[in-house]
């Protein structure tokens, strides 16, 4: 395994529709030195924070027929690159951005699902953005 350099670490929640991003979130987190091996670390603190688009564009490549919410956890190299660390089926928001993702909920019928079940929802209620959800 890679030791990656740098203070910053990233994690984006993606909703993703067929394969394509449909919306996302992202927390990125301050530590306290450049190199480390989790979890000999201090976290200096975290924000919602933008994701450029040739990094949505870098996670929509390992997405093709998926439907569903997906987190990638990753650092950015020097060079602008991803070294994404992994990848898992659930939101991995921090507190700090989940107003954000509130958004992502069930419009159909009073079905109110929201994010953290939204698989199920595209199940039961069978709803497919843009018009199923805010």
């Amino acid at each position: 395994q890679e030791l990656v350099v740098g203070s910053l670490e990233y994690s984006t929640t993606l909703l993703v529709v067929n394969g394509s991003i449909y919306d996302h979130v992202c927390t990125r987190y301050k530590y306290d030195r450049e190199t480390y091996i989790w979890p000999d670390v201090n976290e200096l603190g975290h924000s919602c924070h933008s994701v450029p688009e040739h990094h949505l564009r870098t996670m929509a490549a390992f997405l093709p027929s998926y439907s569903g919410i997906l987190n990638f956890n990753y650092k950015v190299r020097k060079s602008g690159d991803m070294c994404i660390f992994e990848t898992n089926p659930r939101v991995g928001i921090h507190a700090a951005c989940e107003e954000q993702i509130s958004r992502w909920t069930c419009q159909d019928q009073g079905c109110g699902t929201s994010s953290r079940r939204w698989t199920r929802c595209l199940i039961e209620c069978g709803n497919m953005p843009p018009g199923g959800f805010r």
